[in-house]
């Protein structure tokens, strides 16, 4: 059963993604700076991906790129952080 919710979940979540990185030009992206979600954000990209036992790459370069205004070079590193450090946390 929590494996058919994981797949549902990932499903949900590749098809987000999807038409995110097709319609990017037409989105505008934020630019967070507040530290608190920051930190809110990271925890909560690595524990979905930790769940959902992806590596999460896709997921936080799409958050990483419309929610703090990253361009793509930068949004791929700071994933491979998260997903790093939260590897090394668990």
């Amino acid at each position: 059963m929590i494996g058919n919710l994981q797949s549902g979940i990932l499903a949900f979540i590749m098809l987000l993604i999807l038409v995110y990185f097709l319609n990017k030009q037409k989105i505008n992206s934020m630019k967070i700076n507040k530290s608190s979600i920051v930190l809110l954000v990271g925890l909560v990209l690595g524990v979905l991906s930790a769940f959902l036992s992806i590596g999460g790459g896709p997921l936080n370069i799409a958050i990483l790129s419309l929610l703090f205004g990253m361009r793509m070079e930068a949004a791929v590193i700071h994933s491979i952080l998260i997903i790093f450090f939260l590897k090394v946390l668990l």
